[in-house]
Order: C-alpha cells, then structure tokens, then sequence
C-alpha cells in the first residue's frame, strides 16, 4: 500500500553523498576543482544535483515498498501480463527510485543519446508513455524529478576510473551512461 510522504525525503543526502567523493579545498561546502576536471559529466552532475535538491526539498510525494532492482532485464512479459522478478528490497522508498531506474535502463538500452534535449535523462515521449498507463504520481513528482539524476550520477560514480579495473559490465555501463549524462548535465 502507497504511503503519502509528507515531504521528499531529503534530496541534498544525494548531494553529500556525491560532494564527499570530490576533494575539499578546506572551506567548508567548497568543491576543490582542477582546472581541468571542470567540465567532467560527474562534477557537472553533482553541481545538477545539488540545484535539483534545492529546488524539490520539502515537496510532497509518495512512497511504496521498494523493488530495489527494477530494471527491463528483471521484467517478464507473456503478451497479456507483465512480471517483475528479483526484488531485492523489502522497505518503502518514494516511487521515483524505481521509476528512475526502470527508464534510465530503457533510454541506455533502446533509445541514444542523440534524442534528448539538453537537461534530459529520459526522452519525453519515453515519460508520456510511462505514465500514460501510471498512476500513483505524475511525471512531475519530486521524486520522479530527481532521482534520475541522482540514479545516473551514482552509477557513473561506481564505474573505476581505470579501464584496466573496470568489468565489461562496467564498461558497457559507462558506454550506455555517459552520452546521456553529457546531455543531462550540460
């Protein structure tokens, strides 16, 4: 059953948990930046980050237990209904973390980059059509709003920076997730 949260959590735990993995320059709340990390996809997320919690803190949303592993590839379809399978958490959550990873494993997987307009993770005929058969929130719920970019910054974040230390798994991660991450946070 649906709980009504009488706010959204608190979104700036996504921005501390992003801002302790960049160095400090010993102010506090300043961001250390060389010169040349300025424009990474993963600093620019974390700055996107931090004005989207500003902007959805204290908002209104819904949460529901968690599926925790939503994503196409733990979905079963036999033509008249669909099955998830592999749920893996068992605690409530706002709705958005299961609806940021279910579209963010569709637009990685079947749609390019090459289609999303500056600022966007998902493209909007991806969300119309989500939600057109969704009901529980909207397309403009906090939750939903934010937690795709929370969702893609932290799975960047995972990938080891090394290539030699990196899994095929994570290295068709970082080719699916980068091109949206540089239009997302552009």
């Amino acid at each position: 059953m649906p709980i009504i949260e009488p706010k959204f959590g608190d979104p700036h735990f996504s921005t501390k948990t992003c801002g302790e993995l960049l160095p400090r320059s010993g102010r506090k709340n300043s961001v250390r930046r060389p010169e040349s990390c300025r424009q990474t996809p993963i600093l620019q997320g974390v700055e996107r980050l931090s004005e989207l919690a500003n902007k959805y803190s204290d908002q209104q949303t819904v949460s529901a237990v968690q599926y925790g592993d939503f994503h196409m590839r733990n979905l079963i379809f036999d033509g008249t209904c669909l099955t998830g399978i592999n749920i893996s958490k068992n605690q409530p959550a706002p709705v958005g973390h299961d609806i940021a990873c279910l579209l963010l494993d569709y637009t990685a997987i079947l749609r390019s980059s090459k289609e999303l307009e500056s600022g966007q993770i998902i493209p909007a005929d991806a969300i119309e059509a989500f939600f057109a058969g969704y009901r529980l929130v909207g397309p403009n719920d906090p939750s939903v709003q934010f937690l795709p970019y929370a969702k893609i910054l932290g799975s960047l974040v995972n990938v080891p920076q090394r290539r030699n230390d990196r899994s095929k798994t994570n290295q068709k991660t970082l080719e699916r997730l980068r091109p949206i991450a540089r239009v997302a946070f552009t």
